[in-house]
């Protein structure tokens, strides 16, 4: 193999291998926020040594020097590997690009939290990690308590801050209970209005359901509603 060849597949390995590896490093990232963080250092990092291997590169060509035409190809081909790779990541969702769908809330019944009336949005937070979600095994974040499809922050209601969650249709009557017991216990919660129809919301302590069945509110907590 003559020495223009060699150095030909040495330069595209190393610039190409560079560029990919740092796409590698914000795909491997836990998840697109942290990406996020990591995609700016290394979008500089690749751009200013881009900028001193052509620098260096016209600076080897002005002196005759061989290594020129390799600085020079280097200059381009790593900056264009990164952003190549960093695209075909991106358009098959390689992991941190992967996006989760947006799943809707349904449009016929939810269940609704109604908090106390003065519930800080720290204390809502924290029931959202503590009551309604359970840490994961690794202890990198929260996963939503099993039979949890979605949850959602609602309008307020008479002053009220509230939430809303609703189930997987596969979610068996023993998991809506244990979701409904850990919410009645949560000393926040002022009420727990189960299976409400969104389209007909009411005030009133009974909630009339698209069958025509009434349900009573549970209130939780009563006594100490504030």
């Amino acid at each position: 193999m003559s020495a223009i060849y060699r150095n030909l597949i040495i330069t595209f390995l190393i610039s190409v291998g560079g560029g990919c590896g740092a796409t590698i490093l914000i795909a491997s990232s836990e998840n697109g926020y942290v990406a996020g963080f990591i995609l700016l250092p290394l979008f500089l990092f690749i751009g200013v040594a881009s900028l001193i291997l052509f620098i260096v590169g016209l600076i080897c060509l002005g002196v005759k020097s061989k290594s020129a035409p390799w600085l020079l190809l280097s200059a381009i081909l790593l900056p264009a590997s990164f952003i190549s790779s960093a695209m075909i990541a991106k358009y098959f969702e390689i992991g941190a690009y992967h996006q989760e769908p947006m799943i809707p809330m349904s449009d016929e019944v939810n269940n609704v939290v109604v908090f106390k009336e003065g519930t800080t949005n720290d204390q809502i937070n924290d029931f959202w990690e503590k009551t309604m979600s359970l840490e994961r095994a690794d202890g990198r974040g929260y996963d939503h308590l099993p039979g949890v499809r979605v949850m959602g922050q609602d309008k307020p209601r008479n002053g009220r801050e509230t939430m809303i969650f609703d189930f997987f249709p596969s979610a068996t009557e023993e998991q809506q209970q244990f979701v409904f017991s850990r919410v009645k216990s949560s000393p926040i919660v002022y009420q727990l209005l189960e299976n409400e129809s969104l389209k007909e919301q009411s005030d009133s302590s009974l909630l009339t359901m698209k069958t025509g069945e009434s349900k009573k509110i549970e209130t939780v907590n009563s006594i100490d509603s504030k």
